[in-house]
C-alpha cells in the first residue's frame, strides 16, 4: 500500500482497494486506519467533494516507502538471478492466465493502466497505411506495420489519451501475420511502457529494430555503491537509442529507476575502468568523461564525437582516478547555481542529449 501511495498519490481509498493484489474486497479502510494511526498516512477531503477522502503518505511514509522499495529491488535481483536463462515471458503469459477474472487478476490490470483506450488516438507520422486494429482509422507505418493510428489529430502517445492509463486493449479484427507480433499481446492488449511503434511486437523484435535504429555513442557508468541513478542511466539511453550502456565496477545495479528498459538495451559490464578502456581502444571508440574537475573543458563548448563512449562516475565521489585517466577527453556542465554538483542521472541526460543535438537525424526520432 505504501508503493502504491508513493508511486500513484494521492489515491481515494476505492482507488487504492482496486489496486490491491493480496487484499480482498475494494474498501480497505481497516489497512488504511492502522496507517494513519502509525503516522505513515494523512487522509484529507477534497476541496470539492468533502465526501470524497483523498490518501496521501506522510514523511515517515515516505521514508518507509523507499526502504521498502530498496527491499523490492534486492529482491528482483535475486530473481533476475535466478530465473537466468529461463523463458520469463512464458511463465508470467501461464501466471496471468492462472488470476485472470480473479479479484487479484483485475488489480493486476488496474496497475497496468485499465482496460481500453479511449476514443482518441495518435495521429500519422509517416506514409504506408493499412487498417487499424482499434477501428475508427487507420495505422501507419511507424518501425512496421500497424504502428500508429491516425485520424488527423495532433501527433501524441496513445498514453496521453487517458491520464494514468497506459497501453492499448487486444487489437480488434485480424491479427496480423507478421512474425514481429506477440499473439498474446495481439489477444490481451499492450499495456508496455514503449512507442506506439512497437505497440503488440515481441519483446525480441523491438531489441532487434533498435539495435538496428541504434546510434553510434556508448554510455558507461560506474557502480561501485549501488547507485540508484544507474536505473535513470540506462531508460535516458533508452530514450536516445545509445548503442549499448556499460555498468563498470559491480554487476548488481538499481533497476528500479530504468522502468523495464532495461529488456530492451545493449547492456554490457566491465569489472573496472581500464577493462572499458581495453574494450573501447579494440573498437576504435575514445572516452569521453564527464565531471567537473580542474582539466575538464566545457560541454557546451565543444564538440562530441560521433563515435564514442560517454562516461559518468558515481553520484558522490564522481569519476575514478583510473576512469579520468583512461578518458580521451574530459568534459564539465556549466553551473550557475550554489552546489558543486548535479545529480548523475541528469547529468547522463545532458551529455546524452547534447550528443543527439550535434549528431543525430531528427527525422528519425518518433
Amino acid at each position: 500500500m505504501l508503493r502504491l501511495l508513493q508511486d500513484r498519490r494521492p489515491l481515494t481509498l476505492n482507488g487504492l482497494g482496486a489496486l490491491l493484489v493480496c487484499e480482498s474486497g475494494s474498501n480497505p479502510s481497516r489497512l488504511v486506519d492502522r496507517l494513519v494511526a502509525a503516522g505513515l498516512v494523512d487522509r484529507t477531503t477534497a476541496g470539492s467533494d468533502r465526501r470524497q477522502v483523498q490518501l496521501t503518505l506522510t514523511v515517515p511514509g515516505l521514508r518507509t516507502a523507499e526502504q521498502v522499495a530498496e527491499i523490492e529491488t534486492r529482491l528482483y535481483d535475486l530473481l533476475d538471478s535466478a530465473s537466468a536463462g529461463i523463458d520469463t515471458g512464458q511463465v508470467t503469459a501461464f501466471l496471468r492466465r492462472f488470476v485472470a477474472g480473479s479479484p487479484a487478476g483485475r488489480a493486476l490490470e488496474n496497475r497496468k493502466g485499465g482496460r481500453r483506450l479511449s476514443s482518441r488516438r495518435p495521429s500519422a507520422r509517416t506514409s504506408g497505411r493499412t487498417p487499424g486494429p482499434w477501428g475508427g482509422g487507420t495505422v501507419v507505418g511507424g518501425a512496421g506495420e500497424h504502428g500508429v493510428v491516425s485520424t488527423g489529430e495532433e501527433p501524441g502517445a496513445t498514453e496521453w489519451a487517458v491520464p494514468g492509463q497506459v497501453g492499448v486493449g487486444p487489437w480488434e479484427g485480424t491479427p496480423p501475420s507478421d512474425p514481429r507480433y506477440d499473439p498474446e499481446l495481439l489477444a490481451g492488449g499492450d499495456r508496455r511502457n514503449v512507442v506506439d511503434a512497437y505497440r503488440y511486437w515481441r519483446r525480441e523484435a523491438v531489441v532487434a529494430d533498435l539495435a538496428s535504429r541504434a546510434h553510434p555513442f556508448h554510455v558507461a557508468i560506474e557502480n561501485f555503491g549501488h547507485d540508484h541513478n544507474i536505473g535513470t542511466v540506462v531508460r535516458t539511453a533508452n530514450a536516445f537509442a545509445a548503442a549499448g550502456v556499460h555498468i563498470v565496477g559491480r554487476r548488481r545495479w538499481n533497476r528500479r529507476g530504468a522502468m523495464v528498459t532495461d529488456r530492451y538495451q545493449q547492456l554490457h559490464h566491465h569489472e573496472d575502468a581500464a577493462a572499458l578502456a581495453a574494450w573501447a581502444a579494440d573498437r576504435g571508440l575514445p572516452v569521453v568523461a564527464v565531471d567537473n574537475t580542474a582539466g575538464a573543458v566545457r560541454l557546451e563548448t565543444t564538440a562530441l564525437p560521433r563515435r564514442c563512449v560517454l562516461l559518468f562516475g558515481q553520484e558522490g565521489p564522481g569519476l575514478t582516478d583510473t576512469a579520468r585517466a583512461s578518458a580521451a577527453r574530459l568534459v564539465s556542465i556549466a553551473q550557475f547555481g550554489s552546489t558543486r554538483s548535479i545529480n548523475a542521472g541528469v547529468a547522463a541526460g545532458i551529455v546524452m542529449h547534447a550528443w543527439v543535438r550535434e549528431h543525430a537525424d531528427l527525422r528519425n526520432a518518433w
